[in-house]
């Protein structure tokens, strides 16, 4: 299971209730379930906030956080209006290469 994480301190404290969640299910219904990792969304470097969210979490959660950040932009928002994915609508944009390099992460 891959947990796509916004970066956002909310959002960061829901993670632990999620995970918590996330064991009950291992516990009862799929002990195979298993967190793949944690890909950080929505990320805006550019503010003080965001930044402390992802240094918190690769903090706490260390390997399991993805090296890769999906960052807040326009094209991301603009693409499901085009009724595409933002690889289709901007294949070189940041985040379309930010995706690519998380699947090649994921094919290892």
């Amino acid at each position: 299971m891959i947990i796509p994480l916004q970066s956002e301190y909310l959002a960061m404290r829901g993670l632990g209730l999620l995970l918590k969640t996330v064991e009950r299910i291992r516990a009862k219904l799929n002990r195979d379930l298993e967190v793949g990792g944690i890909l950080m969304t929505m990320y805006n470097g550019r503010t003080l906030h965001a930044q402390e969210v992802l240094e918190e979490v690769r903090g706490s959660f260390g390997r399991k956080v993805f090296p890769m950040v999906i960052k807040t932009s326009v094209r991301l928002k603009e693409a499901p209006a085009a009724g595409l994915s933002i690889l289709e609508y901007a294949p070189n944009h940041e985040t379309a290469r930010a995706y690519r390099a998380l699947a090649k992460e994921l094919l290892k």
